[in-house]
């Protein structure tokens, strides 16, 4: 019976996709970033995907088809997470209800073990420097066996998922003393201290036994001399042909800064056409004055997704 159900689940939810052509499906690694088919741990279909709106819909499945995460973002070339997103288990059972503003946590954030069973009420609050993770209050926690480790925001607490695990102290819902913790995809452990839920230090490790230090966990990839530098590079450069005469629109395109700072694998999201895109990808790929990008003091390659707005001079 179960077999049936989840054959007539599939076989609608290819209906409505032939249904609706504007939609698009991608295919995502165990990270999130587009893989092939075949290679993928999850796919995603974004609803009206070539249609211009402020919101797009967009729902995540594991392999089996079932839902793994259903929520909106304000583009489709880049996922930025905006309002309330709901996540699952691959049993179907709910994981995470969660609440974003510009791919940022905030608000309201509730957990539950794969058996139902409550794990933590939390909440997030805007950081005030745009490129630093928001500020976590943990209200209440329970483990896996049901007993309460943080009651009115004091006590231990321990976050997990599939790929990862962190815990330590919270005193009045903040962060405080050591915490440590394992992110099992980058193949690190780290260990972290805490002053009234602001990162003082941390220490972490890779397979290597190689240990690096830092005091921001996160630290995105930027041009040495500025965002509008670069811009500018791109808009002085930029080559039309005859052929682009008259064009408009935007090219998305999608590139990667490496651990040492140079440019690769450009590729266009959406593009225009008519050499444009093959413009858009040949100054890029030659822009290579960028700061390399870490995560936990670790140099580490980085997407970056940017638009590039086109007006042909002709």
């Amino acid at each position: 019976m179960k077999t049936k159900t989840l054959l007539l689940f599939i076989l609608f939810s290819n209906f409505l996709l032939a249904q609706n052509p504007v939609s698009r499906i991608f295919y995502l690694d165990s990270l999130g970033n587009e893989t092939e088919e075949g290679k993928h741990r999850y796919y995603r279909i974004i609803k009206d995907y070539f249609t211009t709106k402020p919101l797009h819909e967009f729902t995540d499945y594991y392999q089996n088809d079932t839902i793994q995460m259903k929520g909106h973002t304000s583009s489709v070339d880049k996922i930025i997470k905006d309002g309330r997103f709901i996540y699952y288990y691959e049993n179907g059972k709910r994981k995470m209800v969660a609440n974003y503003q510009e791919d940022r946590l905030v608000g309201k954030e509730f957990k539950w073990y794969e058996n139902g069973n409550k794990k933590s009420d939390v909440e997030y609050t805007l950081s005030d420097d745009r490129l630093e993770p928001s500020n976590l209050i943990v209200n209440q926690y329970w483990d896996k066996d049901g007993q309460q480790k943080v009651t009115d925001g004091n006590g231990d607490f321990e976050d997990s998922d599939d790929s990862w695990i962190a815990g330590g102290k919270v005193f009045n819902g903040k962060k405080t003393g050591e915490w440590k913790g394992e992110d099992k995809n980058r193949k690190i452990t780290f260990v972290e201290n805490y002053n009234d839920g602001k990162l003082i230090s941390g220490i972490s490790t890779d397979q290597l036994n190689i240990q690096y230090t830092y005091d921001k966990i996160l630290i995105k990839p930027k041009p040495k001399k500025g965002l509008d530098h670069f811009y500018h590079y791109i808009g002085s450069h930029f080559s039309y042909s005859k052929e682009s005469e008259g064009k408009t629109g935007k090219i998305f395109i999608l590139f990667y800064i490496e651990k040492d700072g140079h440019v690769s694998d450009c590729k266009i999201l959406r593009g225009i056409g008519f050499g444009l895109d093959e413009e858009a990808i040949r100054l890029i790929s030659r822009y290579n004055e960028w700061e390399s990008g870490s995560y936990r003091g670790i140099k580490t390659r980085f997407s970056y997704t940017i638009p590039i707005s086109i007006q042909s001079p002709y």
